[in-house]
């Protein structure tokens, strides 16, 4: 059973860290420029048949297919961001974190990201995932549970259609928020704009001020 949950933080690299089946991605200064995406064998370990399947199939569902053979320096955010995905899957861990994946990215790389974490979910079903971000927009479809942050602890935590509300997003930012979900994704929006909206924890939602 797999589950995709999502951290909404209100408080404010590449790298990739595998432990006991744990696979951490991180955004920011890569450790090495002379990276391939290809797989090569190298002195002290050599892919097996198995492991090179794995990458052949990772760096399709990732949409790196004709990036293979490029290096690292001369790809963009977005393909950089992918490819340590594809690094820390390879590991085949059982739960895979991200932090805040999408820092950098235009809006089509963001959204080939997101379309790609999706599409791992279907690929591999027994695999978990946690996102952390400050944006719901930035929240695949696929996001079946969430937990809000703010000040360091826990506003609420759950199916993410019960726990990403307008309410519960005022209240951990500060600040009047509406929140709305079309065809399985997030927006949130100022509320304070022209009507000045106060969101409530009754049922309804909206208080008006005057």
């Amino acid at each position: 059973m797999s589950a995709a949950a999502a951290v909404v933080s209100a408080a404010h690299g590449g790298a990739v860290l595998c432990v006991d089946g744990v696979a951490v991605v991180r955004q920011g200064r890569a450790l090495v420029d002379a990276v391939s995406v290809e797989v090569h064998a190298g002195e002290r370990w050599a892919p097996t048949a198995a492991d090179t399947a794995l990458a052949e199939e990772l760096t399709a569902t990732l949409g790196l297919t004709a990036r293979t053979g490029t290096r690292w320096s001369v790809l963009s955010q977005g393909e950089r961001g992918r490819v340590l995905i594809a690094r820390a899957l390879m590991t085949r861990p059982r739960l895979l974190l991200l932090d805040e994946p999408t820092t950098g990215l235009d809006l089509a790389a963001r959204e080939i990201l997101l379309d790609v974490l999706s599409g791992l979910r279907q690929a591999h079903p027994l695999l978990s995932s946690l996102l952390v971000t400050h944006h719901l927009e930035e929240l695949p479809p696929s996001t079946t549970h969430a937990l809000v942050l703010a000040g360091g602890k826990v506003l609420a935590s759950g199916l993410a259609e019960e726990v990403l509300t307008s309410a519960t997003i005022t209240g951990a930012f500060g600040y009047p928020i509406a929140v709305e979900r079309r065809a399985g994704r997030w927006t949130a929006s100022s509320a304070a704009a022209g009507r000045r909206e106060v969101f409530a924890g009754d049922e309804a939602g909206i208080v008006q001020m005057p």
